[in-house]
Formats: structure tokens, C-alpha cells, sequence
């Protein structure tokens, strides 16, 4: 039998893939429907949460965050297919992603025949429609809204009843397209660009609708104007004059909003600017940035005289005085490993407010030092040496490209052994870690939880003092009663029917600091779930 299929997908900023939902309708040969598959499928990175993307149609952004993974999408479609059932995509597009998705994650091949129908029914049509235009136009209106892929395959069938297409034509090969003399292309997908070799060297990317467009070109296509960015294909100065300004717009401003630089500049311009700054939006090099004024004006830049970029130090700074400004941040009870992290912050901060940000002749040494004053290591270990040693060892001294661990067992499988002078042991671990960069704010509130919540499409709520929320992949409460915040988790990838939450061993001084750390937890657990693909039955495991 004949099996409709629409897949919908989005695309991040290096080009990657990801599907988003899938939908099949199995139909007998006069196009009556006789059997459904529909399921939503969860991005695989936050890299994928473009939640305006027409791929997320049909549902809100929770809906696909807590939808299954493609290994258990791509498993449950292939349970649902049969041997002899041929599969129908409108677009060409949508086979190349099934057929890539089948062999990246499961790693075999689609098995049934697929087809294109736009391959076949282009001859039927006067003008190039999608299967929504067609019903329109035949006095039969489909369901929308369109880019659903539940909906586009009953577009599709009802596409195909109106205008009475025989399912015999379909066992065979496609009509040619027909020589006119002029640029034919089958009626496919709704193309908006397409680059052309114009020379032996040159090329130029055109609009569809391009009267510059020579007849008999070959013709590839691009869904818009951001994949010729940085790419050879330089955009024709008469029908892209608009859209690829737009577009390189569009993308330095998620690049910019993606990084945490105070500064910004581009690799080709003489200038630095504030992130806010608008002018560097424009630039078609790429965008550098730092946290420090200072580091931008080694680069030889001059600072913008429009958004006037202050000056400032990325760490509080020391009061006129010469007392280092320190957090005030014990307010409960606090265990014996926590006393010793807020001792080991305190002390790293005084010694990096005591050097001071210019005071190191090198790069390395820098790196170097900031590293040693990193309170969540015990161990140190320097590149070309196979030994790791404690703070205190003098034989750590002198040693350069520092690498730091936090506990025994890190040191030892990254390939490094004891020092016989020092004698790390285990009972040296870090067991409740402090990260520099912790600091307290007092300007901040539950409403800020909530904000975050809604931004990253995360069910929340407060109640007694407790604020919990959900991610794919975990639970989490932050008690905002007590300081040092306290943070408890449940893992949905390791303990899926677990009910009771865990203490996380860390201190947090803040409640932002409290959601990076979550954010940046889940995400590194998301990746590793999905790296571990190559593995079937963790995969399923995992709900991927």
C-alpha cells in the first residue's frame, strides 16, 4: 500500500538537522485513509529550541522539550511500516532527512521504496502549488494549519482525490520533464534560493523569481539567504539586495546574544563595541568578544564612538579602602564541607584581587594562576609531566600549562600519577565544589526563576518556599528559604521512576547561579544521552 509521510525539521546555525515531528496515513489506491502515525520528536540540543520555527507547528514548545527522541521516534515509525508499503514525500527534502536520520541514528538503511510525488504530478498542474493550493483551487479547502505534519499528509491525500491521480502511475518511473528551452524544475518544495555557477570561479545566489537567472542553468536549492553568509555564493546585488543584509543581522545577533562577552568586535574592523551596539550587527567577518575592556584594546581596536564602551573589570572590584568587597553569604547552618568550600572561595578571591587582572607578563602565566585559584580543584597537573601534585608541593612550582582536577580519580584516568613528594590522596577530593565565579546578588527574586522558566519552556512552581520545575531530562527544587541556596534533583535518564529527590553536594549564592548550574547540568547530560546513540539499548534506555 501507499503510505504519505511529511516530515518537519529545523535547522541550527551551523546547518545541523533536527526533526521535529513525523507523520504517515496509509491509503488504498483510491486515496481513502486507513491507518495513522503521528509523533512529536524532542530537539536534540538547545541549539534546536527555535520555537518560531515553523517545525514546531501544531504544539506548544513543551510539547516537543517532553516529547520521545529520535531513536524511539525513528524505532516506533519503523515498527509501524511494512515491508511492501511504499513511502510518498511531496518534497525531495523530506526523503534526504528520513534517509539520513535512519542511517545516523539507527544505522541502517530505509528498507521500503520511496517516491517524490512532486516528480509525478507536476504535469497535472499549471502553476507550481503546494498540496494546500491545490485543494483551494479545486473547491475543497484542507484542514490547516500548514507545516503540521499531521496536517500536510491530509493535504496531501486530499490533494491527490481531487485531482483523481491513478496510484497505478506510481509504480513506475516519473514523467520527463518537459526541454522548453527555459529553466524547469519538478513541482517540489517551496525553494527560495538558488546558487548558480555563473563562471569558471564566480558564483551567485539568486532569488527563484530572479530575472538575471540565464535559461538551461542547472539549479540547486536553498532554503534562504543565511546558508550563502559566509559561503562563496555571493548573493546577486539586484534580487537579494535586501534579504541577506537581514539575514546577516539576524545571525551576528543570535551570536552575540548566545556568548557572555561584555565587548564585541569583528575579526575585519579597527573598532570594539558594547554587545548592545547595533553597528557591529552588520558585518559579514566574524565576531570576537571579551568579558574586559582592557583585553580589547591590546588587540589594537579603538573603542566605538557611538556606543562609548566603559571600562570595567569582569570581578567586583576592591573598595577604596584597599578591603576586598566579599560576599556576606552564611545565613543557615552549614556543614563542615561547605566551611571549607566558602574558605577556599574567600581565599581564592583574595589572591586574585591582590594580582590584579594586568599583572602577569604572558598569557600563559595568567591562565596559569587562574587556574591555580580555582577553588573547585585539589590536583594540579602540567602538560609533559605524568605526575600531579597539591597546592602546596614545590614541585608544582615553575610548571606551566596547568590543568586541574577535582578529584583523585579525575587525575589518575586523564593518565597522571601521584606525586611521591606530595602524596595526593582521594581524602583530598573536592566533594562540595564553589566555582570562582559565584557571587551574591541582591537584586534578584523568585520572579526571576519564573522569567527563566518561561524563556527555556520549563513547567514550574512555587509553593512553601520551594521553587520546582522540570526539564527533559530532570527534576529539580531550589529551597529559596535557605542561604547558600540548597538544590535537590531527581535524574530522569538514569533513575526515570525515581520519586525521592537528592541534596546536590555544591553551595550556591545565588538563585541564578543555582539555574546556570542546572542549565548547564542538563545540557551536558543531554549531549552525553545523545552521543550514546551508537548504542541501541542505552538509546531506548534514554527514551531517544
Amino acid at each position: 500500500m501507499f503510505v504519505l509521510m511529511d516530515i518537519e525539521w529545523v535547522t541550527n546555525h551551523i546547518h545541523h538537522f533536527s526533526p521535529t515531528q513525523a507523520a504517515a496515513l496509509r491509503v488504498d489506491d483510491a486515496w481513502n485513509a486507513a491507518e495513522r502515525f503521528y509523533v512529536r520528536i524532542r530537539p536534540r540540543d538547545k541549539t534546536f529550541h527555535i520555537w518560531s520555527h515553523m517545525a514546531y507547528t501544531g504544539g506548544q514548545p513543551s510539547d516537543f522539550l517532553f516529547a520521545r527522541g529520535i531513536f524511539q521516534a525513528l524505532t516506533d515509525l519503523k515498527a509501524w511500516l511494512r515491508d511492501d508499503d511504499t513511502i510518498c514525500f511531496w518534497e525531495r527534502d523530506s526523503v534526504n532527512i528520513l534517509k539520513s536520520s535512519f542511517n545516523l541514528i539507527l544505522k541502517e538503511k530505509v528498507p521500503q521504496r520511496i517516491i517524490v510525488l512532486s516528480d509525478y504530478v507536476f504535469p497535472f498542474l499549471t502553476e507550481r502549488k503546494d498540496a494546500y493550493q491545490i485543494c483551494k483551487a479545486m473547491g475543497n479547502q484542507a484542514s490547516g494549519p500548514k507545516h503540521q505534519a499531521e496536517n500536510d499528509v491530509r493535504a496531501i491525500r486530499k490533494a491527490l482525490a481531487c485531482m483523481r491521480y491513478p496510484a497505478s502511475l506510481l509504480g513506475g518511473a516519473p514523467p520527463a520533464v518537459p526541454d522548453t528551452g527555459s529553466v524547469q524544475l519538478p513541482f517540489m518544495a517551496d525553494k527560495a534560493y538558488f546558487p548558480y555557477q555563473s563562471g569558471v570561479c564566480n558564483a551567485v545566489s539568486h532569488a527563484r523569481d530572479c530575472g538575471g537567472l540565464p535559461p538551461g542553468v542547472p539549479l540547486t536549492g536553498q532554503p534562504g539567504p543565511e546558508y550563502m553568509f559566509h559561503d562563496t555564493p555571493k548573493p546577486c546585488p539586484d534580487c537579494m539586495r535586501n534579504d541577506q543584509p537581514k539575514s546577516r543581522r539576524e545571525q551576528n545577533m543570535e551570536i552575540i546574544n548566545r556568548s557572555q562577552y561584555r565587548f564585541v568586535y569583528a575579526e575585519s574592523s579597527g573598532v570594539f563595541h558594547r554587545r548592545d551596539c547595533g553597528l557591529v550587527l552588520s558585518t559579514a567577518s566574524v565576531i570576537r568578544g571579551s568579558h574586559y575592556y582592557s583585553t580589547c584594546e591590546k588587540t589594537g581596536r579603538r573603542p566605538c564612538r557611538v556606543c562609548n564602551p566603559a571600562a570595567g573589570h569582569w570581578y567586583s572590584p576592591v573598595h577604596k579602602s584597599g578591603k576586598v568587597l566579599l560576599p556576606e553569604v552564611v545565613s543557615r547552618s552549614v556543614t563542615a564541607a561547605e566551611q571549607k568550600a566558602l574558605a577556599r572561595f574567600r581565599k581564592a578571591q583574595n589572591e586574585r584581587y591582590a594580582r590584579g587582572h594586568n599583572a602577569f607578563e604572558s598569557k600563559t602565566e595568567r591562565d596559569d594562576f587562574y587556574t591555580l585559584t580555582q577553588p573547585r580543584f585539589a590536583f594540579w597537573a602540567a602538560a609533559g609531566y605524568t605526575n600531579f601534585h597539591t597546592r602546596s608541593c614545590r614541585k608544582l612550582q615553575g610548571l606551566t600549562n596547568l590543568e586541574g582536577f577535582s578529584r583523585y580519580r579525575d587525575a589518575v584516568k586523564a593518565g597522571h600519577t601521584p606525586c611521591k613528594y606530595c602524596k595526593p590522596t582521594a581524602k583530598m577530593d573536592i566533594v562540595c565544589p564553589l566555582p570562582i565565579t559565584s557571587r551574591e546578588r541582591s537584586d534578584e527574586s523568585v520572579k526571576d526563576l519564573q522569567a527563566l522558566c518561561r524563556q527555556y519552556h520549563y513547567p514550574s512552581a512555587f509553593e512553601n518556599g520551594e521553587f520546582s520545575f522540570s526539564t527533559p531530562v530532570g527534576k529539580w527544587k531550589i529551597d529559596t528559604t535557605a542561604k547558600p541556596y540548597v538544590i535537590y534533583h531527581i535524574n530522569l535518564v538514569m533513575t526515570p521512576q525515581a520519586s525521592s529527590y537528592h541534596r546536590q553536594p555544591r553551595i550556591f549564592l545565588s538563585m541564578l547561579d543555582c539555574m546556570a548550574y542546572i542549565r548547564r547540568h542538563d545540557d551536558e547530560l543531554c549531549e552525553r544521552t545523545i552521543g550514546s546513540r551508537q548504542d541501541p539499548a542505552a538509546c531506548k534506555a534514554a527514551g531517544l
